[in-house]
């Protein structure tokens, strides 16, 4: 199986649209291969930069700003409620904004092109365009809470939570694919991870 799996680093909105336009293409050329001789996924780096990595230290050569630098600064961003917020880095050419813009579309617009090729059912692309609808939706609606004093929002998450855990499923990969911490506590580990690589630092 050749798997191609692409990341947002230095490329434009414009690029990103004319990659998931090359999948295309390149599914076209291997069809004649068997059923998932090729199986194509793109994602953005997310949510951070590791810190001590090369493009953390050297982020304006790699085509980064890093946004979080310190150890309270990332305790504060993953302490926030959207996802949007931990992102420590923006590139040049996309805000934390427009790459998770940019995640919803691509993956809505993969869904359909491997169900040109008949790597899907239908109902897998119904559930991709219900879930991407219902992660903007709930977005929306977190950071209009997070306006909110604490004790509204806690009120407003708990009548979401139904909400909030249905967009908390893989939206671009099938489990097999991707495995992104989904529980309190997994994502717990994955946030003290980076937290001791900033502390190694000190």
């Amino acid at each position: 199986m050749i798997a191609i799996n692409l990341t947002f680093f230095l490329q434009s909105k414009e690029s990103i649209y004319g990659t998931v336009d090359y999948i295309d293409s390149i599914i076209g050329k291997f069809k004649n291969f068997g059923e998932h001789k090729v199986y194509p996924f793109i994602s953005p780096y997310a949510p951070t930069l590791d810190p001590g990595s090369i493009a953390f230290e050297e982020p304006a050569k790699y085509g980064y700003v890093v946004l979080h630098r310190t150890l309270e600064e990332h305790y504060n961003a993953f302490n926030k409620l959207s996802w949007k917020d931990f992102f420590n880095y923006r590139t040049e050419n996309l805000s934390p904004d427009d790459i998770i813009d940019l995640t919803y579309d691509t993956a809505v617009k993969l869904s359909h092109i491997k169900r040109k090729h008949n790597m899907v059912n239908d109902e897998y692309v119904k559930n991709m365009e219900r879930q991407v609808e219902i992660s903007r939706d709930v977005m929306k609606k977190v950071a209009q809470i997070s306006m909110m004093n604490i004790n509204d929002n806690e009120q407003e998450i708990n009548l979401m939570r139904a909400e909030i855990n249905e967009s908390m499923k893989p939206l671009i990969y099938k489990n097999k694919e991707l495995n992104w911490p989904r529980s309190r506590k997994s994502l717990n580990v994955y946030v003290l991870n980076i937290l001791g690589k900033i502390l190694r630092r000190l």
